[in-house]
């Protein structure tokens, strides 16, 4: 569609949704005038259009628009803009949903991967303080053997001495 700038006046509007054949146009149309300040609200601009006799016009519009076959009833027009309306929000929703669901599993790869860091490392420094415990385990053990060794040697150095 063709942009040609803010609509200034009800004639134009018309005219270009004559011209195009859609009925969002209108929709346009209302929000630019808006925009350029000639109208505050839906009902302002539809006065307006009343006492102007624009409000005909429109309607020959809509008839001309259903006799060449743009559309069969206002409603069907609304109906299909509405389903489209559903159908697009339907598609952002998913869409959403999507990025969420990519994220929970983009957050849950991560936690699983720190989680399984963590006890990697918590299960290295077990090891570290196993070996470390049975280097003391060993140690003691070879000095109570010598001290075993050494009593065994007192006890039959005193036994000689008092034979």
């Amino acid at each position: 569609m063709q942009t040609v700038g803010p609509i200034h006046t009800l004639e134009q509007c018309l005219n270009r949704i004559q011209t195009v054949g859609l009925i969002h146009t209108l929709e346009q149309c209302l929000n630019s005038m808006q925009t350029v300040g000639l109208i505050h609200t839906l009902e302002q601009c539809l006065n307006r259009m009343q006492t102007m006799g624009l409000i005909h016009m429109l309607e020959q519009c809509l008839n001309r628009m259903q006799t060449v076959g743009l559309i069969h009833t206002l409603e069907q027009c609304l109906n299909s803009v509405q389903t489209n309306q559903a159908q697009h929000t339907e598609k952002q929703v998913k869409a959403e949903f999507q990025k969420l669901h990519q994220f929970l599993r983009d957050e849950e790869e991560a936690r699983l991967a720190a989680l399984r860091k963590e006890e990697e490392q918590k299960s290295q420094k077990m090891k570290e303080k196993i070996e470390t415990i049975t280097r003391h385990v060993s140690t003691l053990s070879d000095k109570i053997t010598a001290i075993e060794k050494a009593m065994d040697s007192e006890d039959l150095s005193l036994l000689k001495v008092e034979a």
